[in-house]
């Protein structure tokens, strides 16, 4: 299995999905398994879209879009602010008025 532009992609832009989908308030281990989550369903598209039926290229592109995910959130949607933005600004109750 090669890294195909799907991957590249889907890892590229993975962070402001899964902003989309988390709530501040959730825990951080929650928006782990979250992102880990859709890393993997994301990365059996991608490897089906390169036409594979073996479930090991799934598992293996979700987990090169895992990686791509992490570097990218870590030097530059992070620093840039926008997950924080969309995860604020996605609809959810912010993270002080949620009881703990």
């Amino acid at each position: 299995m090669h890294v195909d532009q799907y991957q590249i992609l889907i890892g590229t832009f993975m962070p402001l999905l899964v902003a989309l989908v988390v709530r501040q308030a959730w825990t951080a281990d929650t928006k782990r398994l979250i992102a880990f989550a859709l890393c993997l369903v994301f990365g059996a598209i991608a490897a089906y879209l390169q036409g594979s039926v073996n479930p090991t290229d799934y598992i293996a592109s979700g987990m090169v879009i895992l990686l791509l995910t992490k570097a990218t959130y870590d030097h530059f949607w992070a620093p840039l602010g926008a997950t924080d933005f969309v995860e604020q600004h996605n609809g959810g109750p912010p993270a002080a008025t949620t009881p703990t």
